[in-house]
């Protein structure tokens, strides 16, 4: 039960950091639209692994599109 509940807090945290960069800047300086990119253009982001970039893939392919943007 415990393992469950780490793993929905941990869930949650990542969904809600993601959902705040819709459009986040890669290496290049080009921006990446995460409800667009593939798990190639996703690894291009600060702190996101191959792994990572398959479990944003996952989650809008279960859940749709990230509506909420960071205004700057």
């Amino acid at each position: 039960m415990k393992t469950n509940r780490k793993i929905l807090v941990i869930m949650m945290v990542t969904l809600f950091c993601i959902s705040l960069v819709p459009m986040a800047p890669a290496a290049d300086g080009d921006k990446i639209n995460i409800n667009t990119a593939t798990a190639e253009e996703l690894t291009q982001l600060k702190r996101i692994g191959p792994k990572y970039a398959e479990k944003i893939i996952r989650y809008r392919e279960a859940n749709g599109h990230f509506s909420t943007q960071r205004h700057r």
